[in-house]
């Protein structure tokens, strides 16, 4: 270290910083107590996750906002759109609004498997040509 130059100690925070005030650190010279300052600057809004705080139904819609994980303080909110109707009890009314629900038909899972349509038409086609074929073939004979 050259002549005259102070040896300062480490960097010790006197006021932390937040969301809002900038803080302040002070270091100390061993030799001679001088003492040097600087600013911490504002810290930047941490977002947490989003929170529903209002839960949406098939009437009204709901709402949900993200918080500072540092000051708590609410920095985004988002409306969630309505759902659809829901019957839970099985009594064919909504469960939220109390309208009738209309029933539509349900095809089997069997009946509603597009590789089971496809099965049947190639099994369709397979069975013409193979019909064909052996038809050919015995006329031959």
């Amino acid at each position: 270290r050259a002549a005259g130059a102070h040896a300062f100690g480490s960097w010790t925070v006197v006021t932390a910083a937040d969301c809002f005030t900038a803080g302040s650190e002070t270091r100390s010279c061993a030799d001679c107590a001088e003492v040097e300052t600087r600013v911490i600057s504002v810290l930047d809004h941490v977002l947490g996750p989003w929170t529903v705080i209002i839960a949406a139904t098939c009437t009204t819609p709901g709402e949900e906002v993200r918080s500072c994980t540092l000051c708590n303080d609410v920095i985004e909110t988002r409306a969630i759109a309505p759902v659809d109707c829901v019957d839970t009890t099985g009594d064919g009314k909504c469960d939220f609004c109390g309208n009738e629900l209309a029933t539509t038909p349900q095809l089997p899972p069997e009946r509603n498997c597009l590789w089971n349509i496809l099965g049947i038409l190639l099994g369709a086609v397979l069975t013409v040509v193979f019909t064909v074929f052996f038809v050919r073939s015995a006329l031959r004979i």
